[in-house]
């Protein structure tokens, strides 16, 4: 559902976009080649167990470091964007007893150029990290979890070579069992990132 609503408020905005860039001739070129960015995540994170039918949700704020590469297509307003992130600081889940840790992910991000300054994305990645868990008395567990993620954004240049980048993106993590119970992670990640194309 939460999927479902990021691609329509997407489809909107960009429809939007769309009707009035449709005849401007416009350049790609501030989004061709490589860049790098530094943002601010906002993490709503959900964690969930099917068995005993309980769940939690925690908002947490963190770092987030990406690098990227963008490739011209054949389609004149289109651009490829292949990169990589990652999240540096520690997501406190359930009390603090449920961490996730070294988040990274690969990225593609097909491109739609609306003007020589502005242009909307979708994003499709392969998200990895390192989860802790800590139940007391029955001991404490590591695990390597893993997801595919969806989203979305927009990307701005305020000058020729620095531009502001916001995203939305839902990850939703494999299952892990810890004991007798199989727990969820679902999270919604919003950046806002400030970078610089070389």
């Amino acid at each position: 559902m939460r999927i479902n609503k990021l691609l329509l408020t997407t489809a909107i905005v960009s429809s939007a976009f769309f009707s009035v860039a449709a005849n401007a001739q416009v350049s790609t070129k501030n989004f061709i080649g490589p860049s790098v960015e530094v943002g601010l995540v906002r993490q709503n994170t959900k964690i969930s167990d099917g068995i005993y039918d309980w769940s939690y949700n925690d908002k947490d704020y963190g770092a987030k470091l990406s690098a990227q590469y963008g490739f011209q297509t054949a389609v004149p307003n289109i651009v490829i964007g292949v990169g990589a992130s990652y999240i540096p600081t520690t997501t406190k889940v359930f009390y603090e007893d449920y961490k996730i840790k070294n988040a990274m992910a690969v990225y593609v991000e097909p491109t739609y150029v609306l003007s020589d300054s502005t242009a909307v994305f979708g994003k499709l990645s392969y998200n990895r990290a390192d989860a802790n868990a800590d139940f007391g008395f029955y001991g404490s567990y590591n695990n390597k979890i893993s997801a595919i993620g969806l989203g979305a954004g927009v990307t701005h240049f305020v000058k020729s070579d620095v531009f502001l980048k916001a995203e939305i993106e839902s990850v939703n993590y494999d299952a892990e069992t810890y004991y007798d119970s199989s727990i969820k992670i679902q999270q919604t990640n919003a950046t806002v990132s400030v970078g610089m194309k070389f």
